[in-house]
């Protein structure tokens, strides 16, 4: 890799070393005194459930269905999330799959990763 690539991930922080300075999230938990980064999956394997939910948001896209669940089922969704033992409420984000909820709850064809909705 050259020099400039290394630099680019780094600014990504692909590299696995995360910044207090430059991460907008570690950057938050800083200013609000929270000392301890929650343990989220691998980049990696944040990578693999996004293409999961991307490859069931195709096929379902394929077959005609709808894009959102209705704003009651999104609801419902969260509400479980936020009082789920892996939310991390300041992230907003699961510990067991690493979305970010908030986003997540809205698309049809989401799922919990624990099977709680």
């Amino acid at each position: 890799m050259s020099r400039d690539s290394d630099e680019f991930l780094k600014s990504l922080n692909i590299n696995g070393k995360l910044d207090k300075e430059t991460d907008p999230f570690l950057k938050s938990m800083n200013e609000r005194k929270i000392d301890k980064v929650p343990d989220f999956p691998s980049l990696a394997d944040q990578g693999k459930n996004m293409t999961e939910l991307l490859a069931k948001f195709v096929e379902s896209q394929m077959e005609g269905n709808q894009i959102f669940a209705p704003e009651s089922e999104q609801k419902r969704r969260y509400d479980m999330c936020q009082v789920c033992e892996h939310f991390v409420k300041h992230a907003k984000r699961c510990r067991k799959c690493g979305c970010y909820m908030k986003h997540k709850v809205k698309l049809e064809v989401s799922e919990c990763p624990i099977h709680k909705w």
